[in-house]
């Protein structure tokens, strides 16, 4: 898959409003739906599962998707080969950060549907 997109807006700011910690899945694919920032595992993880299949956390390749639980709270990030995630926190922008940080708090690994694997919306995140 191809990550360009996000190595482009490394260091873009955290946006809670209208993205919060799934601003490099909109970012990689913008056509899936934006659904309101709400971290309750009840309301979200049905969602994921319309777009993502669930997938063996040792399976992982770049472009899955990852979520982590750091304390109370839920967070996303995109899985970059060999060992990177990208992600964003609150605290930071949008970044690379090594997976070793994270691994023992990934809890669920997705890989994205046939339907929007077969979509490249490159041209399109460029206008944005």
């Amino acid at each position: 898959m191809d990550l360009s997109v996000l190595d482009e807006n490394i260091g873009k700011p955290y946006s809670q409003i209208t993205m919060g910690c799934m601003q490099p899945v909109y970012l990689l694919k913008p056509d899936l739906p934006q659904y309101d920032f709400n971290l309750d595992i009840n309301y979200f993880l049905p969602l994921v599962k319309k777009h993502y299949e669930e997938i063996d956390i040792n399976e992982i390749k770049s472009g899955d998707l990852l979520m982590i639980k750091v304390r109370e709270d839920y967070h996303f990030a995109i899985f970059k080969e060999p060992n990177l995630i990208y992600h964003c926190t609150k605290n930071s922008k949008l970044r690379l950060s090594r997976i070793e940080l994270y691994r023992k708090y990934i809890v669920k690994a997705f890989r994205l549907n046939a339907k929007y694997k077969q979509e490249d919306n490159y041209e399109k995140i460029k206008e944005i």
